[in-house]
């Protein structure tokens, strides 16, 4: 570190350039910065950039160039090393796209919002008490990075002594001559190493661990493999991931489904549900985001056969799976949502309609209506002749019309029991042997035909 007062910002490079470490924050860069400065954060980031109050913005979710090529020059950090430390630098890999209120998966830090949240940036004490320069770690804002894999303990949201929030935004010199620490408490000044004692070890099992190493390991490559689905993008895995947990604490249904999961798999959801107040994954402090971790864990294990059950046995249908986000939800999701939660009247493909109508066929002729109701319905087959993927058989016969002797079909019986022809040239309908009205008996009704006859053999008698 060095002094205040031989501190220049004009130079190409800054006195002390440090670079960001393996999986840092840019929040926790520029406070190790300001730090090898003497200076805090706060003067830190107004000096470099005047006008600007950069310590009451979350600057790990913004994607401000300005802000990056400064960053590039001072420090001599390729600029894709320095937008690698935000959590923008997930966009591909997390999620698809940023959405406009805030980022998916992301931890919010309520920097400016006074008093301070009393939970946010999460953190393993026995990975700062181990790194030879303490600093912290992208994935630690992750809302579903809940335990430390490496120490096998859940991590910490939350000073220990105070209960409030990591906050190194808010640091202060408080004593002339002192200097302050990137891991020590903003409020009760305690070094957050402290707490790497077997008394803050909450230890976790092997399920746990086994899915939180499996949601690590296929952020950091880029895919997973989904059963009957095979390899999939990372961010179609965790959109489908995140559409699930939402479905589960959404509106009236969250609670009879707090209570299905508890009764199906002993998980307690300590989530108290409030009337026309949305569940966001995102704001819930660690013991709901790992409960909710492991019911997820559970509906995915044997996927789709846990997921269904549970959804059938709970009357969870198509239309409160998907909800409005349908456009956005991945296929892996959607498949086994149509396919096997979906109540409302299944429309048969063309597809289907043509592997029918080959098996009924099984090598003969153009199978007729009557063949393949046992299979589709009749307007479903109406349908398919309309479209030209069930021929409809021909007959010889002469439209008296058009004169055409192709393309000539059957058009059901006239009013008098006639067969009719359809010609497919001009749509017009005929009979080979017409016969009009006049030439066909005419028969009485029986009651008028009796009643005639006694009037007659009345007439007679008198």
């Amino acid at each position: 570190m060095i002094e205040t007062e031989e501190t220049s910002f004009t130079r190409t490079l800054w006195p002390v350039h440090l670079k960001p470490q393996e999986d840092e924050l840019l929040s926790s860069w520029l406070a190790r910065l300001a730090l090898a400065h003497g200076q805090t954060v706060a003067t830190f980031t107004s000096q470099v950039w005047p006008g600007r109050i950069l310590v009451a913005r979350d600057v790990d979710l913004w994607n401000d160039p300005e802000m990056f090529e400064t960053l590039s020059i001072k420090t001599g950090t390729p600029p894709a090393r320095v937008f690698a430390a935000t959590m923008a630098s997930y966009e591909g890999w997390l999620f698809d796209k940023p959405r406009k209120c805030h980022l998916p998966w992301a931890l919010p830090r309520y920097l400016n919002i006074s008093p301070h949240r009393p939970f946010g940036l999460q953190f393993c004490p026995w990975c700062l008490a181990a790194d030879k320069e303490p600093y912290f770690r992208r994935q630690w804002r992750l809302a579903f990075v809940v335990l430390c894999p490496l120490h096998r303990t859940l991590l910490l949201d939350r000073c220990q002594s105070c209960r409030m929030a990591v906050c190194y935004e808010r640091q202060t010199a408080k004593e002339p001559g002192t200097r302050w620490r990137l891991t020590q408490c903003y409020r009760c000044r305690t070094d957050l190493r402290k707490f790497a004692a077997p008394r803050y070890r909450t230890p976790v099992d092997s399920a746990e661990l086994e899915f939180a190493v499996l949601l690590q390991t296929a952020l950091q490559r880029g895919w997973i493999e989904m059963p009957q689905n095979g390899v999939i993008y990372s961010h179609l895995f965790f959109t489908g991931l995140h559409q699930i947990m939402r479905r589960l604490t959404y509106g009236r249904m969250a609670q009879p489904l707090k209570a299905a999961l508890y009764r199906s798999y002993w998980i307690d959801l300590p989530i108290d549900y409030l009337p026309d107040k949305a569940v966001i994954f995102e704001h819930l402090n660690m013991p709901q985001r790992r409960s909710l971790l492991q019911a997820v864990n559970r509906l995915l294990r044997n996927w789709p056969a846990n997921f269904v059950e549970f959804c059938q046995a709970n009357n969870l249908a198509s239309h409160f799976l998907i909800g409005d986000h349908k456009k956005d939800l991945p296929f892996w999701y959607l498949r086994v949502v149509r396919e096997h939660l979906n109540k409302s009247a299944h429309k048969v493909s063309d597809e289907e309609i043509i592997s029918i109508v080959n098996y009924v066929r099984n090598g003969g002729d153009q199978p007729a209506t009557e063949a393949l109701r046992p299979f589709i319905s009749p307007g479903v087959c109406t349908r398919a002749r309309r479209a030209g993927l069930i021929k409809r058989k021909e007959y010889l016969g002469f439209c008296p019309h058009c004169h055409a002797t192709k393309r000539q079909f059957k058009g059901g019986l006239s009013a008098h029991g006639t067969q009719q022809y359809r010609c497919g040239k001009c749509r017009r309908v005929y009979q080979q042997d017409y016969q009009s009205g006049r030439t066909r008996p005419r028969l009485s009704p029986p009651s008028f035909q009796h009643s005639k006859h006694d009037s007659r053999s009345a007439s007679v008698e008198s």
